[in-house]
């Protein structure tokens, strides 16, 4: 009797999660690859960093850039630091939280904005502080919230160029700068904890029935 209360309760469990609402996915993108002269990547042939991107709300995605050691934000003039594009979403975009104040968004209008190597992109990130790589560089991590109507982590799509993303960066070892960014392939998407619960509830209830066929 005990084991097939156990069996109820596990079932019970595992519909209530079943049926609740599905957890927002991160996504996350790899900045491979390096349009800089002369090269920025510190390790040729893998990830300078990641852009993650989580729903934080309605409208509210929060964009987080890691960059690999030695490379940093700068702002070279060439182009803004960070650039993107929303898919259906042609103004009304604002930014904010910041965890570096010397960041903003430069319009919240869709537009042509030319990063080199990668095309144009509609939004964008500036540094504000002085061009080039002496006067201009910040580190890694930066984090900011970007909003708009209708806004998801689907939103941010690739351009004409198959470009999602694009950094502009500073090696602070070998003293280049340039455009890094990632390629519209399709990115890595953790699996939300309630998929791994119901997995994980799914063996156990397995092992349970088999044990009760057992004793029987």
């Amino acid at each position: 009797m005990k084991l097939r209360n156990k069996i109820l309760g596990l079932v019970a469990i595992l519909a209530l999660v079943a049926l609740a609402p599905a957890a927002n996915a991160t996504i996350i993108y790899d900045l491979t690859v390096d349009n800089c002269t002369g090269g920025c990547n510190p390790n040729p042939g893998t990830s300078m960093g990641t852009v993650q991107l989580d729903q934080s709300g309605a409208g509210n995605v929060l964009v987080t850039v890691t960059l690999v050691s030695p490379l940093w934000f700068v702002n070279t003039g060439l182009q803004n630091t960070i650039d993107f594009n929303l898919a259906g979403i042609a103004s009304g975009v604002t930014a904010g939280s910041f965890s570096n104040a010397n960041f903003s968004l430069t319009s919240g209008t869709a537009g042509a904005l030319h990063f080199d190597g990668f095309g144009d992109f509609q939004y964008s990130i500036q540094l504000n502080t002085a061009q080039g790589a002496g006067g201009a560089v910040n580190a890694s991590p930066l984090t900011f919230h970007i909003l708009a109507t209708g806004l998801t982590e689907a939103s941010f799509t690739a351009n004409s160029k198959n470009a999602v993303f694009g950094v502009d960066v500073y090696n602070t070892v070998n003293g280049n700068t340039g455009p890094i960014g990632t390629t519209g392939s399709t990115p890595t998407t953790p699996e939300p904890i309630s998929s791994v619960l119901v997995g994980t509830g799914l063996i156990s209830l397995f092992f349970l029935r088999r044990r009760a066929s057992k004793k029987a």
